[in-house]
């Protein structure tokens, strides 16, 4: 069985799309769908970048790409989310490396690395992990399929971990400790360290649902805070030896030194903002951007990236929508483009921050977890905080008409903005963008009747 030569010869597209030498600096669309992500830290120097984003022709061929291979019989061993997890490495390669793969012979070579990679057989490894502010004094306990115990000398010689180099200064360290114990099954013991942190975390969230749920009375949140500690050991049940271990900070307050150059900056942004809170501004906009305020803090201490986007769309919500707003994700995409049109500046591409609020509606509604990145936070707390530098500057300079959230959404809902809205979203099309234009005509025809 082998690829099929449509996939092939996608990827060929993608990969001569990727080396061509850009005559003009790139023009960033917002108005128009594209893809944004880290570039991998080997390849940071040579791409003379942190990160790459695509768009247009690329983009095109880099989602035709990850479809086509992800109804390849020979790799429906991994999932979608994996292939494309895969692909961005190899096209960040490509950009990075430009002129080695101008030859299509290079190109042809890393192809075939790149689906070698993927068709590579499914091994089973185990997953170790030290469990921090956690004490065990038993033997064994099977939480979701994965063993609590206490790491001996004995467990240690039994999973080769003194025998290794790759363990052998660390392994003394978790001698007495709790330790959680897996299996996963991966293509690479890279990809089995990152399958046995999300089945470790999960399995000490059902730790924690089932203290609670068995002795809830005797116990206190802060003694359920343990957590998956700084070192993850992947074994080889093939070798019986560690073939990978990953270190990681635990997500804990590293110090931050407030200097000169850094306060004026954060002092110039918060004037504006310090200005509406406790100034003379009308209670109900107060209240609502601090709520605002509120959410986007908190989604900054979160560990987990589908927490914080659930927060800072909690922070769109408050900045714009209001309770009668019936479908909020369409709503919160329209006024997202008109807020700052009603100030005469550039908006962010609505269709991205109505696909990530549609992430959130998953997550809370119950039918995914663990599908957001940080790249998706990175990019939504950004805009969060521009819509709300926007917002605030919407309500300084309507203080007199703009005494509640109702007001500031009139404000920048006129007939003409939404006329002009209806126009850019059927440019474009996609269910999504039938969806915004059908709720942004119902706004009109709502405003035209007053």
């Amino acid at each position: 069985m082998t690829i099929s030569a449509a996939a092939r010869d996608s990827l060929k597209q993608l990969a001569q799309l990727m080396i061509r030498e850009e005559v003009e600096p790139v023009r960033y669309s917002l108005t128009k769908p594209f893809k944004h992500g880290r570039i991998p830290i080997p390849l940071k120097e040579s791409a003379g970048a942190e990160a790459l984003y695509i768009d247009g022709e690329e983009l095109d061929a880099y989602v035709r790409t990850v479809r086509l291979l992800s109804k390849e019989r020979e790799l429906e061993h991994i999932s979608a989310q994996d292939v494309d997890e895969e692909l961005w490495g190899l096209v960040c390669e490509f950009f990075a490396k430009k002129r080695e793969y101008r030859k299509e012979g290079a190109r042809a070579r890393a192809i075939g690395r790149f689906l070698d990679g993927l068709r590579k057989p499914w091994e089973d490894y185990s997953v170790i992990s030290p469990v921090e502010h956690l004490t065990a004094t038993i033997r064994r306990l099977d939480v979701i399929g994965v063993r609590l115990t206490t790491m001996s000398r004995q467990l240690a010689s039994e999973l080769g971990l003194f025998d290794s180099q790759i363990t052998a200064d660390s392994t003394d360290q978790l001698l007495g400790k709790a330790i959680l114990v897996g299996s996963v099954r991966a293509g690479t013991a890279r990809k089995a360290a990152e399958k046995g942190a999300q089945l470790i975390d999960n399995s000490l969230n059902a730790l924690r649902v089932a203290v609670v749920g068995s002795i809830l009375a005797r116990t206190l949140d802060q003694q359920l805070l343990f957590c998956r500690g700084v070192i993850l050991v992947v074994v080889s049940t093939v070798s019986g030896h560690p073939v990978f271990a990953e270190w990681h900070r635990p997500f804990e307050p590293i110090s931050f030194e407030m200097r000169r150059n850094t306060a004026i900056p954060v002092a110039r942004h918060l004037k504006p903002i310090s200005d509406v809170i406790c100034g003379t501004f009308p209670e109900p906009i107060q209240a609502q951007v601090q709520r605002a305020i509120h959410w986007i803090g908190t989604s900054v201490t979160r560990e987990s990236y589908d927490d914080k986007i659930i927060d800072l769309c909690t922070a769109l919500e408050c900045l714009l929508t209001t309770v009668d707003d019936k479908m909020k994700g369409e709503v919160i995409a329209l006024r997202s483009v008109l807020l700052p049109e009603a100030l005469g500046e550039g908006f962010f591409d609505p269709f991205a921050i109505y696909e990530l609020y549609e992430m959130r509606s998953k997550i809370v509604h119950g039918s995914k977890i663990g599908v957001c990145t940080r790249a998706h936070y990175e990019r939504l707390l950004w805009e969060t905080g521009v819509i709300l530098t926007h917002y605030v500057q919407l309500v300084r300079n309507g203080r007199r008409v703009i005494t509640r959230p109702s007001k500031a959404i009139e404000a920048i809902e006129t007939p003409e903005l939404l006329a002009k809205a209806v126009g850019w979203f059927e440019r474009y099309p996609g269910n999504e963008a039938r969806s915004i234009v059908r709720v942004t005509k119902e706004r009109l025809a709502s405003r035209t009747k007053r």
